[in-house]
């Protein structure tokens, strides 16, 4: 082989490696640009969205009906021994976790009652509504349904009175979860039933409840409002008594300010009004899953000095629900609703307002009101279509979109406040992660919500890797809010893939690559063509006597001297010729010249 054929095959070995790889990373690079929203065909991609998770997402918790907690077996068989006062208030304050048992002040009037009659046949109480033919004797349930279901659906939650009922998230000191349903009856206060905020199954007083007025879905107008103080009677709290399952939650806001609330009415029970048409309404677990509110109307059946006993159907989850008459021009509550009588051979039964259970609710919201509640906004992620546009970027080049809405449950406006926006190695969204940008949001009126998404690049600075996308709301703790742990929000999502962009020096290789490739093909095709220029020069100084042959010369003579065993190539170029061929194809010479 020639020495310049060595040299170009020597130079091929070199640079179509490099040529390769740096061509590699090239399309590594279109690949991922065209990864950040543009498709193959050069139409916008569609956006990658996922669900965000903020601290007060539901979705990964399991609750259960509150009637689940209750030891029906023992419910209706206490009596109230003289000694006891069953009407003492047991007053428990989240915040500090201190309990306090006040002392009554006046006595019970002559004409209550000390016992009350007992129930045999009890049954455990589930989620779903038990047939009749399975039940025997009767006994307290947590819930029925009396066929045919006239239960009706309440859609317009923003009406009065909807907008006052109220669905109850319950956690329990054993981190149990639990639905059940209460009602607003001033500006901070929500009226339920005793078993709603002390479970004696459960580790005793409630740790949080979450109170959302007039929820539908995940639709929630008024927002949330939590538990700051819980109130019930020691015939509950000591006793498990359902003659006193009956409690009140002090909220961390004025919340009934926008919502209001139904009146209260206490009468003898002897009274009409507890026979005549009632209504009751809350959230029952059989439909729905529990996230909807339903109304039922029917007329009352009897009432006691403690309890009350109705036709209304209800369910689990509906215990702390109120039962309320109108009469015309204005609703009151009457009772609470919380039992029924196993299989309906009884009216559903609720905790009466008796006189003196009327008389110390409206002693315990005075002491609250001595202490007036703050107003406040409460800033929060809104949970809903957030997302990101891209799950892959290239640093300082990719164009990358995150969406967010932020709402405000609070009850006055907020002023500008920053979101700040992260990537995070884990979940645990904090300003330690690696900040890529921020948002100023101006400000934000109470119970509404405002987009605050945001766009750019990421920092050439962040290294690359797998990333959780998260943001921090009022990152720099401008608004003083009722709850200020409830700002910190992570996509649940894939981690987006962070990569840094190709160096200009690889552009450089892969351009200078491509020249030395051109080159050293031309080379290879001159080379390979001075070679064959070669062979016929060789081939020419072979045959010297054929172009010497007389011009006399017939053509068998030229054929038989260099056309030897039958095989016939042109004399110049050595090109094997078509039988009987006269020209050349190879070199157009005229075969016939040599005898001419």
């Amino acid at each position: 082989m020639k020495k310049s054929s060595i040299t170009s095959f020597i130079l091929l070995f070199i640079v179509f490696p490099s040529f390769v790889g740096c061509y590699s990373l090239f399309l590594d690079k279109i690949e991922a640009n065209s990864n950040s929203g543009i498709t193959g065909n050069g139409e916008e991609a569609s956006e990658v969205k996922f669900s965000s998770n903020p601290l007060n997402d539901r979705s990964d918790i399991v609750y259960r009906p509150i009637e689940s907690t209750l030891n029906l077996s023992r419910i209706g068989e206490r009596t109230l021994e003289p000694s006891v006062n069953a009407t003492n208030t047991v007053e428990y304050n989240l915040i500090t976790g201190t309990e306090r048992v006040l002392s009554k002040h006046s006595p019970f009037p002559s004409t209550f009652q000390s016992t009350v009659e007992p129930f045999e046949g009890i049954l455990d109480t589930n989620y779903w509504i038990e047939d009749s033919s399975e039940e025997e004797g009767g006994g307290l349930k947590a819930s029925y349904v009396f066929p045919p279901d006239d239960r009706q659906k309440i859609t317009s939650v923003t009406d009065f009175p909807w907008r006052t009922i109220c669905k109850l998230y319950i956690e329990t000191q054993d981190s149990s979860y639990y639905i059940g349903s209460g009602a607003i009856i001033d500006d901070f206060h929500v009226l339920t039933a005793g078993h709603c905020v002390y479970i004696h199954e459960a580790g005793g007083w409630a740790s949080e409840i979450i109170v959302i007025p007039g929820m539908d879905g995940n639709y929630e107008p008024y927002g949330r409002a939590y538990s700051t103080n819980l109130r019930s009677f020691t015939g509950w709290i000591d006793n498990e008594l359902s003659e006193h399952d009956l409690g009140v939650i002090t909220l961390d806001r004025s919340i009934g300010q926008l919502t209001g609330w139904m009146g209260r009415q206490t009468e003898a029970f002897s009274s009409s009004v507890y026979t005549g048409q009632l209504s009751l309404a809350g959230y029952p677990g059989d439909l729905d899953s529990g996230e909807s509110m339903y109304f039922d109307s029917d007329t009352g059946d009897r009432a006691d000095q403690y309890n009350h006993w109705y036709w209304m159907d209800m369910a689990a989850g509906q215990s702390g629900s109120p039962v309320w008459r109108y009469d015309g021009n204005h609703r009151y509550i009457l009772s609470i609703n919380a039992y029924e009588f196993a299989g309906g051979l009884d009216a559903n039964m609720g905790t009466r307002l008796d006189s003196n259970k009327f008389n110390q609710i409206n002693t315990w919201l005075a002491e609250d009101n001595s202490t007036v509640v703050g107003d406040k906004p409460d800033l929060l992620d809104r949970d809903f279509d957030s997302g990101v546009s891209v799950t892959e970027v290239i640093k300082g080049e990719t164009n990358i979109e995150i969406y967010s809405d932020v709402k405000n449950e609070g009850t006055i406006a907020a002023s500008s406040f920053e979101v700040s926006f992260y990537l995070s190695e884990n979940t645990a969204i904090s300003s330690f992660d690696y900040l890529i940008g921020n948002v100023t949001i101006n400000s934000l009126d109470p119970y509404n919500y405002v987009a605050s998404d945001w766009a750019g690049v990421i920092p050439i600075n962040i290294p690359d890797g797998s990333y959780y996308v998260g943001w921090i709301i009022d990152s720099g703790n401008d608004i003083n809010e009722f709850n200020e742990y409830n700002n910190n929000v992570f996509l649940n999502s894939p981690k987006i893939e962070v990569v840094s962009p190709i160096p200009d020096f690889v552009g450089f290789i892969i351009g200078l690559s491509v020249i030395i490739g051109i080159i050293a093909l031309i080379s290879i095709a001159f080379i390979l063509k001075s070679k064959r220029t070669s062979d016929l020069r060789s081939f020419e100084s072979n045959n010297t006597a054929q172009r010497e042959l007389p011009r006399t010369t017939s053509y068998s003579d030229v054929m038989t001297q260099y056309e030897p065993e039958g095989f016939k190539f042109c004399p110049i170029c050595g090109y094997k010729r078509r039988f009987k061929a006269r020209f050349c194809v190879n070199c157009g010479y005229k075969l016939d010249t040599y005898w001419e």
